[in-house]
Protein backbone atom coordinates (compact mmCIF):
# COMPACT_ATOMS: atom_id res chain seq x y z
CA UNK A 1 0.00 0.00 0.00
CA UNK A 2 1.14 3.06 -0.50
CA UNK A 3 1.35 6.37 1.59
CA UNK A 4 -0.82 8.78 -0.81
CA UNK A 5 -3.25 5.28 -0.92
CA UNK A 6 -3.30 4.84 2.99
CA UNK A 7 -3.37 7.99 4.13
CA UNK A 8 -5.77 9.97 1.38
CA UNK A 9 -8.49 7.65 1.09
CA UNK A 10 -11.25 10.12 3.41
CA UNK A 11 -9.77 12.71 0.85
CA UNK A 12 -10.15 11.56 -2.33
CA UNK A 13 -13.76 10.27 -1.03
CA UNK A 14 -14.49 13.67 -0.21
CA UNK A 15 -13.34 15.76 -3.08
CA UNK A 16 -14.17 12.60 -6.01
CA UNK A 17 -17.12 10.27 -5.40
CA UNK A 18 -19.17 13.02 -3.01
CA UNK A 19 -19.08 15.30 -6.00
CA UNK A 20 -20.46 12.63 -8.66
CA UNK A 21 -22.51 11.43 -6.13
CA UNK A 22 -24.41 14.69 -5.90
CA UNK A 23 -24.59 14.82 -9.59
CA UNK A 24 -25.24 10.83 -9.93
CA UNK A 25 -28.47 11.36 -12.81
CA UNK A 26 -31.46 9.41 -12.19
CA UNK A 27 -32.93 6.89 -14.71
CA UNK A 28 -35.22 9.49 -16.53
CA UNK A 29 -32.20 11.56 -17.70
CA UNK A 30 -31.66 8.43 -20.66
CA UNK A 31 -34.57 8.87 -21.71
CA UNK A 32 -34.25 11.21 -24.85
CA UNK A 33 -30.76 13.31 -24.48
CA UNK A 34 -29.10 11.30 -27.22
CA UNK A 35 -27.40 13.83 -28.76
CA UNK A 36 -25.83 13.53 -32.44
CA UNK A 37 -22.25 12.31 -31.93
CA UNK A 38 -18.73 14.15 -33.10
CA UNK A 39 -16.03 12.44 -34.64
CA UNK A 40 -13.81 12.67 -31.46
CA UNK A 41 -16.71 10.70 -29.37
CA UNK A 42 -15.62 6.95 -28.84
CA UNK A 43 -18.60 5.65 -27.52
CA UNK A 44 -20.67 3.73 -30.14
CA UNK A 45 -24.42 3.92 -30.72
CA UNK A 46 -24.95 0.99 -29.51
CA UNK A 47 -23.77 1.65 -25.64
CA UNK A 48 -25.93 4.62 -25.45
CA UNK A 49 -29.01 2.50 -27.05
CA UNK A 50 -28.28 -0.40 -24.05
CA UNK A 51 -28.53 2.36 -21.69
CA UNK A 52 -32.56 3.37 -23.08
CA UNK A 53 -33.74 -0.18 -23.48
CA UNK A 54 -31.95 -1.24 -19.85
CA UNK A 55 -33.48 1.49 -16.88
CA UNK A 56 -33.69 -0.67 -14.40
CA UNK A 57 -29.75 -1.61 -14.72
CA UNK A 58 -29.00 2.09 -14.41
CA UNK A 59 -31.71 2.65 -11.56
CA UNK A 60 -29.76 -0.08 -9.40
CA UNK A 61 -26.38 1.48 -10.29
CA UNK A 62 -27.81 4.51 -9.24
CA UNK A 63 -28.58 3.42 -5.71
CA UNK A 64 -25.53 1.42 -5.81
CA UNK A 65 -23.67 4.52 -5.67
CA UNK A 66 -25.72 6.62 -3.95
CA UNK A 67 -25.60 4.12 -1.07
CA UNK A 68 -21.90 4.09 -1.62
CA UNK A 69 -21.86 7.86 -0.87
CA UNK A 70 -23.61 7.08 2.10
CA UNK A 71 -21.17 4.84 3.82
CA UNK A 72 -18.25 7.06 2.42
CA UNK A 73 -19.59 9.88 4.83
CA UNK A 74 -21.31 7.75 7.24
CA UNK A 75 -18.65 4.85 8.26
CA UNK A 76 -20.39 2.38 10.42
CA UNK A 77 -18.62 0.24 13.24
CA UNK A 78 -15.59 -0.89 10.74
CA UNK A 79 -14.43 2.12 9.90
CA UNK A 80 -13.86 4.14 7.63
CA UNK A 81 -13.88 2.57 3.86
CA UNK A 82 -10.65 1.70 2.40
CA UNK A 83 -9.20 2.84 -1.14
CA UNK A 84 -9.17 -1.00 -1.67
CA UNK A 85 -13.16 -1.44 -0.77
CA UNK A 86 -14.44 1.66 -2.46
CA UNK A 87 -12.15 0.85 -5.55
CA UNK A 88 -14.09 -3.05 -5.49
CA UNK A 89 -17.33 -1.37 -4.83
CA UNK A 90 -17.07 1.03 -8.09
CA UNK A 91 -15.81 -2.29 -10.10
CA UNK A 92 -18.95 -3.47 -8.95
CA UNK A 93 -21.18 -0.95 -9.84
CA UNK A 94 -19.75 -0.52 -13.46
CA UNK A 95 -19.93 -4.52 -13.83
CA UNK A 96 -23.87 -4.31 -13.89
CA UNK A 97 -24.13 -1.46 -15.33
CA UNK A 98 -21.16 -0.54 -17.75
CA UNK A 99 -22.81 2.55 -19.15
CA UNK A 100 -22.76 4.30 -15.72
CA UNK A 101 -20.45 7.17 -16.56
CA UNK A 102 -20.39 8.40 -12.64
CA UNK A 103 -18.87 5.38 -10.74
CA UNK A 104 -16.72 4.70 -13.91
CA UNK A 105 -15.22 8.69 -13.72
CA UNK A 106 -15.04 7.77 -9.76
CA UNK A 107 -13.12 4.94 -10.40
CA UNK A 108 -11.00 6.34 -12.58
CA UNK A 109 -9.70 9.26 -11.07
CA UNK A 110 -9.31 6.99 -7.95
CA UNK A 111 -6.69 4.81 -10.05
CA UNK A 112 -5.16 7.61 -11.14
CA UNK A 113 -4.43 9.90 -7.95
CA UNK A 114 -2.77 6.68 -6.72
CA UNK A 115 -0.78 6.71 -10.05
CA UNK A 116 0.97 3.75 -12.14
CA UNK A 117 -1.81 2.29 -13.49
CA UNK A 118 -2.62 3.36 -17.05
CA UNK A 119 -6.26 1.51 -17.06
CA UNK A 120 -7.16 4.30 -14.75
CA UNK A 121 -6.64 6.79 -18.33
CA UNK A 122 -8.55 4.77 -20.46
CA UNK A 123 -11.99 4.43 -17.95
CA UNK A 124 -11.40 8.16 -18.03
CA UNK A 125 -11.77 8.57 -21.30
CA UNK A 126 -15.02 5.79 -21.73
CA UNK A 127 -16.48 7.54 -18.72
CA UNK A 128 -15.83 11.20 -20.25
CA UNK A 129 -17.22 10.52 -23.77
CA UNK A 130 -20.19 8.51 -21.88
CA UNK A 131 -20.87 11.92 -19.69
CA UNK A 132 -20.76 14.04 -22.82
CA UNK A 133 -23.94 11.80 -24.75
CA UNK A 134 -25.92 10.60 -21.70
CA UNK A 135 -25.58 14.13 -19.12
CA UNK A 136 -28.51 16.27 -18.96
CA UNK A 137 -27.90 19.19 -20.30
CA UNK A 138 -28.62 21.74 -17.55
CA UNK A 139 -26.16 19.22 -15.85
CA UNK A 140 -23.20 18.43 -18.08
CA UNK A 141 -21.18 21.90 -17.50
CA UNK A 142 -21.45 21.10 -14.04
CA UNK A 143 -20.13 17.79 -14.25
CA UNK A 144 -17.11 18.54 -16.71
CA UNK A 145 -16.45 21.56 -14.33
CA UNK A 146 -15.84 18.46 -11.38
CA UNK A 147 -13.96 16.09 -14.13
CA UNK A 148 -11.51 19.07 -14.44
CA UNK A 149 -10.85 20.27 -11.26
CA UNK A 150 -10.17 16.81 -10.03
CA UNK A 151 -7.52 16.01 -12.73
CA UNK A 152 -5.98 19.44 -12.09
CA UNK A 153 -5.78 18.15 -8.14
CA UNK A 154 -3.81 15.63 -9.30
CA UNK A 155 -1.49 16.80 -11.35
CA UNK A 156 -3.10 15.33 -14.61
CA UNK A 157 -3.24 17.97 -17.00
CA UNK A 158 -2.20 15.99 -19.75
CA UNK A 159 -5.21 14.41 -19.64
CA UNK A 160 -7.45 17.74 -19.13
CA UNK A 161 -5.42 19.04 -22.23
CA UNK A 162 -7.02 16.08 -24.08
CA UNK A 163 -11.03 16.75 -22.70
CA UNK A 164 -10.68 20.17 -23.32
CA UNK A 165 -9.35 19.95 -27.08
CA UNK A 166 -12.60 17.42 -27.45
CA UNK A 167 -14.89 20.28 -25.79
CA UNK A 168 -13.74 23.22 -27.60
CA UNK A 169 -14.09 21.45 -31.15
CA UNK A 170 -18.05 20.27 -29.37
CA UNK A 171 -18.49 24.05 -27.93
CA UNK A 172 -16.17 26.01 -30.12
CA UNK A 173 -17.90 29.70 -28.53
CA UNK A 174 -17.72 28.31 -24.82
CA UNK A 175 -15.18 31.19 -23.99
CA UNK A 176 -14.68 29.07 -20.25
CA UNK A 177 -13.50 26.14 -22.24
CA UNK A 178 -11.00 28.29 -24.23
CA UNK A 179 -9.82 30.33 -20.46
CA UNK A 180 -9.38 26.55 -19.06
CA UNK A 181 -7.34 25.55 -21.92
CA UNK A 182 -5.42 28.33 -22.28
CA UNK A 183 -4.14 27.53 -18.23
CA UNK A 184 -3.41 24.16 -18.88
CA UNK A 185 -1.08 24.75 -21.43
CA UNK A 186 0.39 27.33 -20.04
CA UNK A 187 1.52 24.93 -17.31
CA UNK A 188 2.63 22.63 -19.61
CA UNK A 189 4.75 25.08 -21.81
CA UNK A 190 2.60 25.37 -24.42
CA UNK A 191 2.88 29.11 -23.77
CA UNK A 192 2.04 30.57 -27.44
CA UNK A 193 -0.66 28.28 -27.95
CA UNK A 194 -2.25 29.17 -24.53
CA UNK A 195 -1.54 32.70 -25.33
CA UNK A 196 -3.56 32.29 -28.57
CA UNK A 197 -6.50 30.38 -26.40
CA UNK A 198 -6.71 32.82 -23.70
CA UNK A 199 -7.55 35.52 -26.25
CA UNK A 200 -9.91 33.83 -27.80
CA UNK A 201 -11.90 33.29 -23.86
CA UNK A 202 -11.67 37.22 -23.90
CA UNK A 203 -13.16 38.29 -26.88
CA UNK A 204 -16.07 35.98 -26.29
CA UNK A 205 -16.16 37.21 -22.52
CA UNK A 206 -14.15 40.70 -23.00
CA UNK A 207 -15.48 41.42 -19.57
CA UNK A 208 -14.72 38.13 -17.46
CA UNK A 209 -12.34 39.00 -14.68
CA UNK A 210 -10.75 35.57 -14.40
CA UNK A 211 -10.01 35.54 -17.58
CA UNK A 212 -7.75 38.50 -18.03
CA UNK A 213 -6.26 37.19 -14.84
CA UNK A 214 -5.72 34.06 -16.16
CA UNK A 215 -4.28 35.64 -19.18
CA UNK A 216 -1.62 38.01 -17.27
CA UNK A 217 -0.93 34.88 -15.44
CA UNK A 218 -0.05 33.60 -18.49
CA UNK A 219 2.20 36.35 -19.66
CA UNK A 220 3.90 36.17 -16.64
CA UNK A 221 5.07 32.28 -17.61
CA UNK A 222 6.05 34.03 -21.01
CA UNK A 223 8.40 36.56 -19.03
CA UNK A 224 6.21 39.41 -21.05
CA UNK A 225 5.75 41.69 -18.25
CA UNK A 226 4.76 44.54 -20.42
CA UNK A 227 1.78 43.10 -21.57
CA UNK A 228 0.94 41.31 -18.29
CA UNK A 229 0.51 44.41 -16.09
CA UNK A 230 -2.54 45.70 -18.24
CA UNK A 231 -3.90 42.62 -18.30
CA UNK A 232 -3.53 42.43 -14.45
CA UNK A 233 -4.49 45.57 -14.03
CA UNK A 234 -7.79 45.21 -15.75
CA UNK A 235 -8.92 42.60 -14.29
CA UNK A 236 -8.26 43.85 -10.58
CA UNK A 237 -10.29 46.81 -11.59
CA UNK A 238 -12.85 44.65 -12.15
CA UNK A 239 -13.01 43.02 -9.25
CA UNK A 240 -10.56 44.99 -6.84
CA UNK A 241 -10.69 41.90 -3.88
CA UNK A 242 -10.04 39.06 -5.77
CA UNK A 243 -7.37 36.64 -3.96
CA UNK A 244 -6.22 35.14 -7.47
CA UNK A 245 -5.65 38.08 -9.21
CA UNK A 246 -3.64 40.39 -6.14
CA UNK A 247 -1.83 36.98 -6.13
CA UNK A 248 -0.81 37.45 -9.72
CA UNK A 249 -0.17 41.19 -9.21
CA UNK A 250 2.32 40.01 -6.33
CA UNK A 251 4.11 37.87 -8.71
CA UNK A 252 3.86 40.36 -11.42
CA UNK A 253 6.04 43.35 -9.43
CA UNK A 254 8.57 40.58 -7.69
CA UNK A 255 9.41 39.85 -11.53
CA UNK A 256 9.14 43.68 -12.73
CA UNK A 257 12.32 44.28 -9.70
CA UNK A 258 13.83 40.77 -10.64
CA UNK A 259 13.41 39.62 -14.51
CA UNK A 260 12.44 36.54 -15.12
CA UNK A 261 9.42 34.12 -15.68
CA UNK A 262 6.64 32.72 -13.49
CA UNK A 263 8.58 29.93 -13.02
CA UNK A 264 11.40 32.25 -11.49
CA UNK A 265 9.20 33.06 -9.24
CA UNK A 266 8.52 29.50 -8.37
CA UNK A 267 11.99 29.09 -7.19
CA UNK A 268 13.12 32.50 -5.70
CA UNK A 269 15.63 32.58 -3.24
CA UNK A 270 14.54 32.53 0.29
CA UNK A 271 13.94 35.95 2.16
CA UNK A 272 16.02 35.43 5.20
CA UNK A 273 15.58 38.79 6.56
CA UNK A 274 12.02 39.23 6.44
CA UNK A 275 11.82 35.57 8.39
CA UNK A 276 13.78 37.00 11.12
CA UNK A 277 12.18 40.36 11.26
CA UNK A 278 8.62 38.01 12.01
CA UNK A 279 10.30 35.78 13.88
CA UNK A 280 12.29 39.14 16.19
CA UNK A 281 7.85 40.26 16.67
CA UNK A 282 7.03 36.56 17.43
CA UNK A 283 4.72 36.87 14.65
CA UNK A 284 4.68 33.45 14.14
CA UNK A 285 1.19 33.64 11.97
CA UNK A 286 3.17 34.94 9.80
CA UNK A 287 5.95 33.16 9.80
CA UNK A 288 3.70 30.38 8.88
CA UNK A 289 1.76 31.67 6.08
CA UNK A 290 5.41 32.73 4.68
CA UNK A 291 7.16 29.26 5.25
CA UNK A 292 3.54 27.93 3.82
CA UNK A 293 4.20 30.16 0.06
CA UNK A 294 7.37 29.24 -0.18
CA UNK A 295 6.43 25.56 0.27
CA UNK A 296 3.45 25.96 -1.81
CA UNK A 297 5.92 27.55 -4.85
CA UNK A 298 8.78 24.86 -4.56
CA UNK A 299 5.79 21.92 -4.89
CA UNK A 300 4.23 23.77 -8.19
CA UNK A 301 7.73 24.23 -9.42
CA UNK A 302 8.09 20.71 -9.17
CA UNK A 303 5.08 19.58 -10.47
CA UNK A 304 5.73 22.16 -13.76
CA UNK A 305 9.23 20.95 -14.47
CA UNK A 306 7.64 16.86 -14.19
CA UNK A 307 4.96 17.99 -16.61
CA UNK A 308 6.86 19.63 -19.13
CA UNK A 309 10.41 17.92 -19.13
CA UNK A 310 9.10 13.94 -18.32
CA UNK A 311 5.67 13.28 -19.90
CA UNK A 312 6.42 10.37 -20.33
CA UNK A 313 5.87 9.39 -16.55
CA UNK A 314 3.19 11.97 -15.55
CA UNK A 315 1.08 9.25 -14.45
CA UNK A 316 3.68 8.59 -11.38
CA UNK A 317 2.91 12.71 -10.45
CA UNK A 318 0.12 12.22 -8.76
CA UNK A 319 1.51 9.68 -5.78
CA UNK A 320 4.74 11.55 -6.08
CA UNK A 321 3.04 14.70 -4.76
CA UNK A 322 0.66 13.86 -2.48
CA UNK A 323 3.53 11.36 -0.72
CA UNK A 324 5.29 14.68 -0.54
CA UNK A 325 2.48 16.28 1.18
CA UNK A 326 1.44 14.28 3.62
CA UNK A 327 4.95 13.20 4.62
CA UNK A 328 5.58 16.94 5.59
CA UNK A 329 2.59 17.24 6.86
CA UNK A 330 3.33 14.95 9.10
CA UNK A 331 7.27 16.25 9.77
CA UNK A 332 5.69 20.06 10.49
CA UNK A 333 3.20 17.76 13.80
CA UNK A 334 6.40 16.63 15.34
CA UNK A 335 8.92 19.78 14.46
CA UNK A 336 8.42 22.33 16.66
CA UNK A 337 11.21 24.76 15.38
CA UNK A 338 10.25 26.58 12.23
CA UNK A 339 11.78 24.33 9.21
CA UNK A 340 11.01 24.66 5.29
CA UNK A 341 10.30 21.95 3.14
CA UNK A 342 13.30 22.51 1.59
CA UNK A 343 15.87 22.50 4.97
CA UNK A 344 17.66 19.13 3.72
CA UNK A 345 20.49 19.16 6.53
CA UNK A 346 17.36 19.65 9.33
CA UNK A 347 16.30 16.55 7.07
CA UNK A 348 19.10 14.74 6.87
CA UNK A 349 19.80 14.94 10.78
CA UNK A 350 16.26 13.69 11.60
CA UNK A 351 15.22 11.03 9.05
CA UNK A 352 16.17 8.57 11.47
CA UNK A 353 13.76 9.52 14.26
CA UNK A 354 11.11 11.11 12.04
CA UNK A 355 10.57 7.64 10.37
CA UNK A 356 10.77 5.86 13.95
CA UNK A 357 7.57 8.30 14.77
CA UNK A 358 5.99 7.60 11.75
CA UNK A 359 6.02 3.74 11.59
CA UNK A 360 4.78 3.97 15.64
CA UNK A 361 1.96 6.87 14.91
CA UNK A 362 0.42 5.05 11.91
CA UNK A 363 1.48 1.36 12.62
CA UNK A 364 1.10 -1.27 9.60
CA UNK A 365 3.53 0.40 7.49
CA UNK A 366 4.98 -1.49 5.15
CA UNK A 367 7.79 -1.83 2.57
CA UNK A 368 5.80 -0.56 -0.52
CA UNK A 369 4.88 2.53 1.94
CA UNK A 370 8.57 3.16 2.95
CA UNK A 371 9.78 2.99 -1.02
CA UNK A 372 7.02 5.74 -1.79
CA UNK A 373 8.79 8.00 0.92
CA UNK A 374 12.28 7.49 -0.52
CA UNK A 375 11.08 7.79 -3.98
CA UNK A 376 9.46 11.45 -3.55
CA UNK A 377 11.73 12.99 -1.33
CA UNK A 378 14.50 11.81 -3.41
CA UNK A 379 12.88 12.97 -6.44
CA UNK A 380 11.99 16.18 -4.93
CA UNK A 381 15.26 16.74 -3.19
CA UNK A 382 16.93 15.72 -6.57
CA UNK A 383 15.08 18.99 -8.39
CA UNK A 384 15.67 21.19 -5.79
CA UNK A 385 19.45 20.57 -6.35
CA UNK A 386 19.32 20.80 -9.79
CA UNK A 387 17.60 23.98 -9.31
CA UNK A 388 20.21 25.32 -7.13
CA UNK A 389 17.93 25.69 -4.19
CA UNK A 390 19.73 23.17 -2.28
CA UNK A 391 23.43 22.20 -2.19
CA UNK A 392 24.32 19.39 -4.58
CA UNK A 393 27.00 17.97 -2.00
CA UNK A 394 24.33 18.15 1.09
CA UNK A 395 21.97 16.44 -1.21
CA UNK A 396 24.35 13.30 -2.11
CA UNK A 397 25.10 13.23 1.50
CA UNK A 398 21.12 12.98 2.39
CA UNK A 399 20.61 10.36 -0.47
CA UNK A 400 23.48 8.26 0.90
CA UNK A 401 22.82 8.47 4.04
CA UNK A 402 18.91 7.38 4.39
CA UNK A 403 19.28 4.88 1.82
CA UNK A 404 22.45 3.57 4.46
CA UNK A 405 19.46 3.21 6.78
CA UNK A 406 16.81 2.10 4.27
CA UNK A 407 17.33 -1.68 5.16
CA UNK A 408 17.15 -1.23 8.76
CA UNK A 409 13.71 0.86 8.82
CA UNK A 410 12.19 -1.68 6.80
CA UNK A 411 13.39 -4.84 9.46
CA UNK A 412 12.62 -2.89 12.09
CA UNK A 413 9.40 -1.84 10.88
CA UNK A 414 8.23 -5.88 9.76
CA UNK A 415 9.57 -6.44 13.33
CA UNK A 416 7.04 -4.26 14.94
CA UNK A 417 4.10 -5.12 12.43
CA UNK A 418 4.91 -8.74 13.82
CA UNK A 419 4.42 -7.79 17.29
CA UNK A 420 1.98 -5.48 17.57
CA UNK A 421 -0.73 -7.66 16.21
CA UNK A 422 0.58 -10.52 18.61
CA UNK A 423 -1.55 -11.29 21.20
CA UNK A 424 0.33 -13.92 23.19
CA UNK A 425 3.21 -10.75 23.85
CA UNK A 426 2.30 -8.77 26.95
CA UNK A 427 1.67 -5.07 26.83
CA UNK A 428 4.60 -4.65 28.74
CA UNK A 429 6.74 -6.50 26.55
CA UNK A 430 5.40 -4.21 23.54
CA UNK A 431 6.61 -1.29 25.10
CA UNK A 432 9.83 -2.94 25.78
CA UNK A 433 10.02 -4.01 21.76
CA UNK A 434 8.98 -0.65 20.73
CA UNK A 435 12.02 0.75 22.95
CA UNK A 436 14.58 -1.12 21.72
CA UNK A 437 13.53 -0.69 17.91
CA UNK A 438 12.52 2.96 17.99
CA UNK A 439 15.64 4.02 20.45
CA UNK A 440 12.89 5.64 22.49
CA UNK A 441 11.67 8.07 19.92
CA UNK A 442 8.06 6.46 19.65
CA UNK A 443 7.45 8.48 23.53
CA UNK A 444 7.62 12.07 22.66
CA UNK A 445 5.39 13.42 20.24
CA UNK A 446 7.90 15.79 18.87
CA UNK A 447 11.39 15.47 17.88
Amino acid sequence: MTLSNRLLTVVIAKSVLLFFFALAPTCHMVKLYVRERSRFCRIKRKEIEMVIKNKKAWQRATWDYQQLGVDAMVPFLAGPLSQEEMIARLEKIVRKCPQFYPAILDLSLRKLSLGGDRSGEQEMEKGFHLMLELAEPHEIGKEIDILLDNLEKFWRLDLSKHCLEVLIKRYPENALYHDSYASVLGQMGEVDKALLHSEKAIRLEPKNQCFLSNQGWILLMAGDLEKAGPALESALALDSENDVTKGNIEVYRFLTEQGGTYFDYLLRPFDEQKMEELMDQEDWEEVDMMCASYDSSRFEAFAIDYLQNRMEATDRLPELMSTLRVFFQFVRKVDQDVHLNEDIEFMDENFKPIMYKFIYKFGDVDKQMVEGIYTALLEYYGFLAAKKLIPAKAFRSFRQNILGIKKELISKMTKYNAVRHDDSVAAQEKEAIREQLFEGHHQWPFL
